[in-house]
């Protein structure tokens, strides 16, 4: 193999001299095709399919961050960490993504950028948690807890779920998972069917908008039992829930029903943490119960129900951190090309 210097001084002989950008093309076509070959053999352990392996390689090439850098992460990827995994791993604390990632800029940029790739059983960050963290054994199996082991310093093994939002149009993830819940809308329709859908499915704010004021409240109550029983098969305790639907104010319901999808989801996926994510704004958050964690977390929209094939995947409201963006942003050039 030619050196960088053997390839200049043969170019040096052989063109122009108002033609030397081709050596720096040459030299940046030989170095991508370096670095490609380094991630294809050090990502083929954790993605199998080579389909998977070029698209993620893709990604880290377009990554902002110059060659060296970039060789050295695609000589250590998936056999270095580049978390702290203790401080990762602390309970019920809002942290800046920088506390715990232990990586230099380009892992950070690249990070972030992994986390909106998705293959056909890791979902978004899933893919970007597995590379950095290879200590974070990747499940790939909905019949085990979570989507990731991890064995800690005691050697016990702890199962993980991630949830994770990595976009400003992202409003975090959904404490459900519409195959395993055992949802049943057969009653809800029924006690509903008066009411008229809004695209085919019962939504919270239209119900507390239009209808809950003009209801008896025996009328309010068999709603929110009916409605309540339909969507939480797996949580032990929703009789606050179903007060609120009773008498609450909507953001008094939207907050219960994310707490209770915890309890519910947590139930039936037998997870032991629940990571969420969010790599836009910058910041994680990890908790065993939701309760000790619920006024530092942001809940989206709430359905009753609605049509099994469009909706099951939205019974569940989107749930996010609060606060701030951190110090933590992608930077416009980010977006394009790769110099190395």
């Amino acid at each position: 193999m030619y050196t960088k210097k053997e390839i200049i001084d043969i170019f040096s002989h052989e063109v122009a001299e108002d033609d030397h950008e081709i050596i720096e093309s040459t030299l940046l076509a030989i170095r991508q095709r370096q670095v490609i070959a380094q991630f294809d053999i050090n990502l083929k352990p954790l993605f199998p399919e080579q389909a998977d392996r070029e698209v993620i390689a893709s990604i880290l090439m377009h990554t902002t961050g110059d060659f060296d850098a970039m060789m050295s992460f695609a000589q250590n990827v998936g056999k270095h960490d580049f978390v702290d995994y203790d401080k990762f791993l602390t309970n019920d604390k809002v942290q800046d993504i920088t506390e715990w990632f232990t990586g230099g800029e380009y892992e950070l940029a690249a990070f972030k950028k992994l986390a909106n790739f998705k293959t056909s059983n890791k979902g978004p960050g899933e893919i970007a948690l597995s590379i950095m963290a290879p200590k974070f054994y990747s499940v790939g199996d909905k019949t085990a807890p979570g989507d990731f082991i991890y064995t800690n310093v005691q050697n016990e093994k702890i199962s993980i779920e991630l949830k994770s939002a990595n976009s400003p149009r992202s409003h975090g993830g959904r404490l459900h998972d519409e195959t395993r819940s055992n949802h049943d809308w057969t009653e809800c329709f029924n006690v509903l069917k008066y009411i008229p859908t809004v695209n085919g499915k019962y939504t919270l704010n239209q119900y507390l908008t239009l209808h809950r004021k003009t209801l008896t409240d025996i009328k309010k109550r068999s709603i929110a039992n009916v409605v309540v029983d339909a969507n939480f098969k797996f949580a032990i305790d929703t009789t606050r829930l179903k007060d609120l639907l009773v008498r609450g104010s909507e953001e008094e319901i939207k907050k219960e029903w994310g707490v209770q999808s915890f309890y519910n989801y947590k139930n039936y996926s037998k997870f032991e943490k629940l990571i969420f994510i969010d790599f836009y704004g910058g910041r994680s958050l990890v908790t065993e119960d939701i309760k000790n964690v619920q006024d530092q977390l942001k809940y989206g929209t709430v359905i009753f129900c609605g049509d099994l094939r469009k909706h099951s995947r939205e019974i569940m409201p989107q749930i996010t951190i609060m606060g701030p963006h951190s110090r933590l942003k992608t930077s416009k050039k980010e977006d394009g090309y790769t110099s190395i």
